[in-house]
């Protein structure tokens, strides 16, 4: 999607207008007024004032430039993928969790799967099928294939990584085909000292060894403002 300097101009008019009659209750109310009446993809237009720090009405207003053109970084296209676990991690053997990943929709933003369903790091390169923010790895809803940008820590009866692959390949999710015992040890084993309600992000971090850069999987602890 490409933003013309004149059409930032023209939404930058249009919010600032709105924003000084109304005010801004920090969503994009009226940004997204605008889109609809001149016809713009709205999942398009959020990637483009992500990336310019656009992220509530005034933001736009504050942050956009109206001297250049504008665009989205394309998406990639979804296909399963790879979860680059760490090559150091050894999974325990005879290993239980009692602790998974589950969707609660009031934490954080862009929470697209069922309230209370598992979640697992989405793979690297894979496209979600509903919209989250470029800047964010997301989590795959284990039967929606829905992608959340952040999870809590779900108490759950003691299984094995291989019982929790079995659920996990049980929802038929194309993304998540690939997803074998390494990658679920290696998940539930990042979340295992984790309390109840604690809310988790995944991203994928970049490494320097003997081979040269890499990337990694990373499941962390989030924190809200």
């Amino acid at each position: 999607m490409i933003l013309r300097p004149e059409q930032t101009a023209d939404l930058r008019a249009f919010v600032d207008e709105r924003v000084r009659e109304h005010g801004c209750d920090h969503s994009h109310r009226f940004t997204e007024e605008w889109a609809a009446l001149r016809g713009m993809d709205w999942d398009d237009l959020l990637d483009i004032l992500d990336a310019q720090g656009g992220f509530c009405d005034c933001e736009v207003v504050m942050n956009l430039s109206d001297g250049s053109v504008l665009t989205a970084e394309p998406s990639k296209a979804r296909t399963e993928g790879n979860w680059r676990v760490p090559e150091s991690f050894v999974p325990q053997e005879g290993a239980v969790f009692e602790h998974v990943i589950a969707c609660n929709p009031a934490k954080g933003r862009n929470s697209h799967a069922m309230e209370g369903e598992w979640l697992v790091p989405a793979p690297q390169g894979v496209k979600p099928r509903k919209r989250v923010r470029k800047s964010v790895h997301f989590f795959v809803g284990i039967h929606s294939g829905l992608p959340s940008e952040a999870g809590v820590v779900a108490v759950v009866p003691a299984m094995s990584a291989a019982a929790f692959v079995e659920k996990v390949r049980a929802g038929a999710i194309e993304e998540l085909r690939g997803f074998g015992e390494r990658e679920a040890a290696f998940v539930l084993s990042r979340i295992a000292g984790l309390a109840e309600g604690t809310p988790v992000g995944t991203h994928f971090m970049e490494v320097n060894d003997f081979s040269g850069k890499s990337e990694e999987l990373r499941v962390h602890r989030i924190f809200f403002r």
